[in-house]
C-alpha cells in the first residue's frame, strides 16, 4: 500500500435464496478480469463480514492508485470506458440480483505503517 491510495468500500447483503459463493464467483470470474483492465486499479478484495456459511453480509473493496485515477476512469466518457461498462454489465446485473447494496464509503489513505516482527 502507498499513502494516497483511494479505497472504495461497498457493503452488500445477500437476498433470500442466494449464497455467498455466488458473489465469490462473480468477483473471481467477472469483477477481477474487468477491473484488471482499468488503469490505476491496484486490487480487488471481497470480505465476508462475519464467519460462517449462513452469513449474508459482504464488503467489496477496490483499491486505486489515487482519487485522481478513480476520477479519470469513471468520468472519462471514453470509448474504452463504454466498452468496459458494457462488458461488465451482465456481471453487475447478476450481482444486483443476488445482493442489496447497504452502504458505500470512499477513503483516501493517509498513513500506512506496518509492523515487522523478526521472531
Amino acid at each position: 500500500m502507498s499513502v494516497g491510495e483511494f479505497w472504495t468500500f461497498n457493503f452488500w447483503e445477500l437476498r433470500l435464496g442466494f449464497q455467498g459463493r455466488e458473489l465469490e464467483e462473480l468477483t473471481r470470474l467477472g469483477i477481477i478480469p474487468e477491473y484488471g483492465r482499468v488503469k490505476g486499479v491496484r486490487a480487488i478484495k471481497l470480505f465476508r463480514i462475519e464467519e460462517g456459511d449462513d452469513v449474508g453480509q459482504f464488503l467489496a473493496v477496490t483499491i486505486y492508485e489515487s482519487r485522481e485515477a478513480f476520477n479519470a476512469w469513471f468520468t472519462s466518457n471514453s470509448l474504452d470506458y463504454h466498452r468496459w461498462e458494457q462488458s461488465l454489465r451482465p456481471t453487475l446485473e447478476r450481482w444486483s440480483a443476488a445482493a442489496n447494496l447497504t452502504g458505500v464509503h470512499r477513503l483516501v489513505e493517509l498513513l500506512d505503517f506496518r509492523f515487522e516482527h523478526n521472531d
